[in-house]
């Protein structure tokens, strides 16, 4: 069992680092000072991305409230802020996301509404950020699909692309579907209950009117951080850029993000996920402008991570 858990982690480690390299090499290909500079030349618009953050935590918040009166907690919307942006900052910088982030929340919420109650609302919350995940992909495949022309000149999106698009869209409202339907049962609360080691979580915590809220809160806030990627792309010098590109290019650099999962900070899985989904729309060298992109948003992750820390030692 030992020897099974050593060599699990030598993998994930073998992985990370294979993800660090791929991150070296883009970085050495695209010029490094190039790169520097040109971040350099834009504080305004990362400033501004740091913003729009702020806006998407505050609707995260929202989202976790919601879920969190369902069980009966009286935490007030600041102390919720601080939880969410917290836990977030940890989901950041350790892999597997959830494993760092979630047991955090459990352990702060746990003294104001107990450690059952505390348990119950953080798992509901993750369920309704997963089930975000699948709708916002959704969403994006429908955007591919409905405007046709992804900005490549006048080239219209093939047969096989709308078959891939259409597949993509297909599964993840499949998922969705599934997800929800097992929620409603209590199924999928009732597997996560075992798999944090609590007694049954009860569905009617959350009813489906507030999850729904709640879920839609949580939506809102991954369609405010699109905005980041728009401004990025207008101050690099792509005016036709739109709204509904960089959504295509988050959603899609998040899909492969979450694909591959184990990377913490995403290192090299957002840079790879933000070159492809370019290489699709536009046309041209994009490598220093993927890069540029990727770590225009890391400046801004870092801000709130160390936001997250501060509000962790205060805690």
């Amino acid at each position: 069992m030992l020897m099974k858990v050593r060599i699990r982690k030598l993998v994930k480690l073998a992985l990370f680092l294979c993800c660090c390299l791929l991150l070296g090499f883009m970085v050495w290909k695209a010029g490094p000072l190039q790169l520097w500079q040109t971040l350099c030349s834009m504080p305004g618009t990362i400033a501004a991305c740091i913003l729009v953050w702020a806006v998407g935590y505050l609707l995260n918040a929202e989202a976790f409230r919601n879920v969190l009166v369902g069980t009966g907690s009286r935490l007030g919307y600041l102390e919720t802020l601080g939880v969410t942006i917290s836990g977030y900052a940890l989901n950041y910088i350790t892999p597997f996301g959830l494993l760092g982030g979630e047991p955090y929340r459990v352990w702060v919420l746990k003294p104001k509404m107990g450690a059952e109650r505390a348990t119950q609302g953080v798992v509901l919350y993750s369920m309704m950020h997963i089930a975000s995940h699948f709708l916002f992909w959704i969403l994006a495949a429908f955007v591919a699909l409905a405007t046709a022309t992804l900005t490549r000149g006048e080239d219209r999106i093939g047969w096989d692309e709308t078959l891939w698009v259409s597949a993509l869209m297909l599964v993840c409202a499949l998922l969705l579907l599934l997800f929800w339907r097992l929620y409603r049962r209590g199924i999928a609360l009732k597997f996560m209950s075992r798999w944090v080691h609590w007694s049954l979580l009860d569905p009617s915590l959350l009813p489906s009117g507030r999850f729904i809220r709640a879920l839609l809160f949580e939506l809102a806030s991954r369609l405010v951080n699109v905005v980041e990627y728009w401004l990025v792309m207008q101050a690099l010098g792509f005016p036709g850029f739109g709204y509904a590109e960089a959504l295509l290019v988050v959603a899609f650099s998040s899909l492969l993000s979450n694909i591959l999962f184990f990377s913490p900070l995403q290192v090299g899985t957002r840079e790879g996920g933000i070159l492809l989904a370019l290489q699709y729309l536009l046309t041209g060298h994009l490598l220093p402008v993927a890069l540029t992109l990727s770590f225009a948003t890391r400046i801004r992750e870092f801000c709130w991570i160390a936001v997250g820390l501060a509000i962790m030692k205060r805690k």
